[in-house]
């Protein structure tokens, strides 16, 4: 079931990168969380769509060719003329400044952020995407935003099969709580990314 859930995230993330390959005006997709699993996969997907991809990672060399689609290039640094890498962390406003500053012709951006509450902390996700949406739309004109979720936070709670509510409501609580607070950022209205699309 989580995998099919996984596929279904992923599925709906790729028709984002595919939207923006659609759109002609779309030149530039900034990637946060391109570092991990999911985040390299999109990073992965969005240059073979031939598009100019910006990267904010803590650890630039963690930035590989993902498993699977990656074939036999998998776990390979990623390179290309379209890629660029910004140090920096998401928990620090200036380092997303710093990356929309230094590339202005951003035009869409995915967050792909994730990773387990002890290595991370209890509100990276919350403030990190606050970072995000707040420089996106001061140093930006990109409108267009995807954000990896899961299953079980907002109104999908109730969908969650009996045994993943489980780890929901006790080993993976923290990380709940903090990826509830990560969607109200797009789905309340008083939120800072409610107007974006």
């Amino acid at each position: 079931m989580l995998a099919f859930n996984l596929f279904l995230v992923l599925t709906a993330l790729f028709g984002q990168i595919f939207a923006f390959a659609a759109n002609p005006t779309v030149s530039k997709i900034a990637i946060f969380g391109g570092t991990g699993q999911t985040g390299r996969e999109c990073v992965f997907q969005a240059l073979k769509a031939d598009h100019k991809v910006v990267v904010l990672a803590r650890n630039p060399a963690k930035l590989l060719i993902p498993p699977g689609s990656g074939g036999d290039q998998a776990e390979k640094p990623m390179e290309s003329k379209n890629l660029f890498v910004v140090q920096g962390d998401v928990t620090d406003a200036a380092s997303v400044d710093a990356l929309f500053a230094a590339h202005p012709d951003i035009s869409g951006v995915i967050v792909a952020l994730g990773g387990r509450t002890k290595d991370v902390g209890p509100t990276m996700l919350t403030v990190g995407t606050t970072n995000i949406v707040r420089s996106m739309k001061a140093k930006s004109k990109a409108k267009r935003i995807a954000t990896v979720t899961v299953i079980g936070t907002g109104d999908s709670e109730k969908s969650a099969p009996l045994k993943f509510k489980l780890l929901m409501y006790t080993m993976m609580r923290s990380i709940y709580a903090d990826k509830n607070r990560q969607e109200k950022i797009f789905l309340d209205p008083t939120g800072d990314g409610h107007e974006l699309e």
